[in-house]
């Protein structure tokens, strides 16, 4: 169900990333959480499936810590 509500294909692999809940966790590991996730998912190979792009979900507490993502998404130029 939760696909369906966020729009997320059924056969997209999503990950999770949990970057912190405090605003001062995200401005200093945010954008290296981010790489991180771009490095694995272009690694991750499920039942000889290789996957070279994933959705990412992203939590977020706040209205500023979703606000301070998006702008590291964006300067990454992720879609």
């Amino acid at each position: 169900r939760a696909r369906a509500d966020l729009g997320i294909p059924a056969d997209a692999l999503v990950v999770g990333l949990l970057p912190g809940s405090r605003l001062s966790e995200v401005r200093l590991l945010g954008d290296l959480f981010i790489q991180a996730a771009e490095q694995a998912v272009a690694r991750v190979n499920v039942g000889g499936q290789l996957y070279r792009s994933a959705v990412l979900v992203i939590p977020c507490v706040n209205e500023k810590i979703r606000s301070l993502l998006t702008e590291i998404v964006a300067k990454r130029n992720l879609t």
